[in-house]
């Protein structure tokens, strides 16, 4: 190994293992990954992310790198930050485990000891193909949360209803989230 990042090949063999193949494909083959990567416009062939892979390239460009992370579902960070790739590994693991179990709705709350998580914690969610309900707080408000559905200031409930911010599927939940709106959500997003 050169003086290239650290652990490239261990971050995707972790990556390929836990975040699900896009739609059509049976794994994250080479090809796989290449294709996607080149659908982002950045120019790759599969031998050159076999070799990632594999560790015989270890120091790629970063806008390969911001590629391969946008096909996961990663900030690009987690390639160069040991203590964030570490974070996200658990929330994919965790993610993984959830999937498996056969979980297929996800509520995420940006919480002050989660500030630095929640976009990630929703990137994570999404690339684990669940659907997801954010509950913003004041410090997590200005994140991008759109592919989030819906965008809630809260739960809610008798006494302090929640203000809906996005409401992408249209499950109307009129300041409490219940059990039918996730229902109507659920079947939303499976169309």
């Amino acid at each position: 190994m050169t003086s290239g990042i650290p652990y490239p090949k261990e971050r995707l063999a972790f990556l390929t293992a836990t975040v699900p193949a896009p739609l059509g494909t049976a794994a994250w083959t080479s090809e796989v990954i290449a294709y996607q990567v080149r659908a982002r416009g950045v120019e790759v062939n599969y031998q050159h992310v076999s070799h990632m892979r594999a560790g015989r390239r270890d120091n790629p460009s970063v806008v390969l790198l911001a590629a391969v992370a946008e096909v996961f579902g990663v900030p690009v960070d987690y390639f160069f930050d040991a203590a964030r790739a570490d974070r996200i590994e658990k929330q994919l693991a965790s993610l993984s485990r959830m999937r498996d179990a056969g979980v297929q709705c996800l509520a995420v709350r940006g919480a002050l000891g989660d500030v630095a998580d929640s976009e990630n914690g929703l990137r994570a969610a999404r690339a684990a193909e669940l659907t997801t309900v954010v509950t913003v707080s004041g410090y997590t408000a200005h994140e991008d949360f759109t592919s989030a559905a819906p965008v809630v200031t809260s739960l809610g409930d008798a006494h302090e209803p929640g203000n809906v911010l996005a409401d992408p599927f249209d499950v109307r939940p009129d300041g409490t989230v219940r059990l039918p709106h996730l229902e109507r959500l659920l079947a939303a997003a499976q169309r």
